[in-house]
């Protein structure tokens, strides 16, 4: 009976770490599954202890708890599908908010054959040959081949023109970079469907990758006129407008983008950098904490928080949002710099230069860093260390440091002087 109640007790403490971990998730089928483990199990404990239990309650017992087993094992290997997944697209994701210029495509057959619907003239095997190559241009683009992608759009609009064959030619354009081509295929687009939403964003946003942001605002409110509760379009708008320094206007844009969606991060993202712009800094800070609490996975969101923290030189605070970017994201080499800068704010210099040297083994052409872990070495009197450093921020340094360079070049020359030795080659950051 002893070893009985340990098992069972081992049962049991498994189900409730189980269950707690379930209300942490905010899965509720995975914890009510659990629940009925629980019970089960607490169940049969209190059976054994009474001398009530029998063969049957055990072996309905062990049936249940096998089947909640079971689920358990299928639900956390769906989880973890879906985490990796998550994984994979979230710096897609972390682009689309920080640039907002993540293009459109369209792979809904059912949107491709709405459009042919439209035209009962056409014959059905020009049709059916449209929607065979454009589905063959969608495999080729998520292999990563753009030209075969190309060719089969082309193919399909030749066979039956539609709005979503070119629409997809736009995006895989924007992605060569070819924003003029990508606009000629809006165009066309629009021609076909004048409210094919796509084009008129992949429009836009081929028109802010050209510096034309007069021109991608006038297709941004056409995206609006189509669909008046995008919160993307008015984000998009609004990053137009701050490109024209119309940044009042842009803030009017990010507002109405949370009011149509208060969970589009890319409006709260947006908004705080454009607040930053303006130093309105308590206001950019609250903007960041926002995209954190919309998505605690959200690297970006902490290391901007971070660096308007600093900028408000509530340094203590910016440490904690540095280090919980750099969690998420380990290789986060800018946040290690900053984190660098905090830490000397803070005068604790030699946790500055460890960051600095971290920031340098994930990015070794790091200007900034070798600029930085100068400056700290410097300071913390290891002469050598610190030549070393200004040297190889003066290999790296692009002419717009010119005048970091001359700094640079001048403390170099001076700590020089003062060491009997010049031996300044030497395996400064070790993996």
């Amino acid at each position: 009976m002893i070893i009985f109640l340990i098992a069972n007790g081992l049962a049991l403490v498994f189900f409730i770490v189980l269950l707690f971990y379930s209300v942490k998730g905010k899965w509720p089928p995975f914890f009510l599954a659990n629940l009925a483990g629980l019970l089960a199990i607490a169940h049969s404990i209190f059976l054994e202890y009474t001398h009530l239990q029998t063969a049957t309650t055990l072996l309905v017992i062990g049936v249940v708890v096998a089947l909640v087993l079971i689920y358990d094992a299928l639900f956390l290997f769906r989880q973890m599908k879906t985490e990796s997944r998550k994984a994979v697209l979230r710096p897609q994701f972390w682009r689309r908010i920080m640039e907002g210029r993540e293009y459109k495509m369209i792979f809904l057959e059912s949107v491709f054959e709405s459009e042919m619907e439209r035209d009962t003239e056409a014959s059905l095997t020009e049709k059916l040959q449209a929607l065979e190559m454009w589905r063959s241009g969608n495999r080729a683009f998520s292999e990563g081949n753009l030209d075969e992608a190309l060719e089969k759009y082309r193919l399909s609009v030749k066979w039956y023109p539609t709005g979503v064959a070119w629409v997809n030619q736009s995006g895989v354009y924007f992605e060569k970079e070819e924003y003029q081509e990508c606009i000629r295929c809006c165009d066309e687009a629009i021609k076909i469907n004048p409210d094919r939403e796509e084009a008129w964003l992949n429009r836009g946003l081929a028109f802010m990758a050209l510096k034309s942001p007069a021109k991608a605002v006038k297709s941004f409110d056409e995206a609006l006129v189509v669909n008046g509760q995008n919160p993307e379009a008015y984000t998009l708008k609004a990053n137009a407008l701050r490109a024209l320094n119309r940044t009042e206007e842009a803030l009017e844009y990010y507002a109405r983008a949370s009011e149509t969606d208060p969970n589009y991060l890319g409006a709260w993202f947006q908004k705080g950098i454009t607040l930053n712009l303006l130093g309105r800094l308590e206001e950019a800070a609250e903007c960041f904490r926002e995209t954190t609490r919309l998505d605690k996975q959200f690297a970006p969101g902490y290391f901007h928080l971070a660096n308007t923290l600093n900028r408000l030189d509530r340094n203590e605070e910016a440490v904690e949002a540095y280090r919980k970017a750099i969690r998420i994201k380990p290789d986060y080499y800018e946040a290690w710099n900053n984190l660098g800068i905090a830490w000397t704010k803070l005068n604790d210099l030699n946790q500055a230069a460890k960051c600095y040297r971290k920031a340098l083994q994930i990015q070794p052409d790091y200007p900034e860093a070798w600029l930085n872990c100068a400056l700290a070495y410097e300071s913390l009197g290891k002469l050598a260390q610190s030549v070393a450093c200004y040297a190889r921020f003066l290999e790296l340094a692009p002419d717009s440091f010119a005048k970091h360079k001359a700094i640079a070049a001048r403390r170099k020359e001076a700590l020089e002087a003062k060491i009997p030795e010049k031996r300044f080659s030497f395996p400064l950051f070790r993996k």
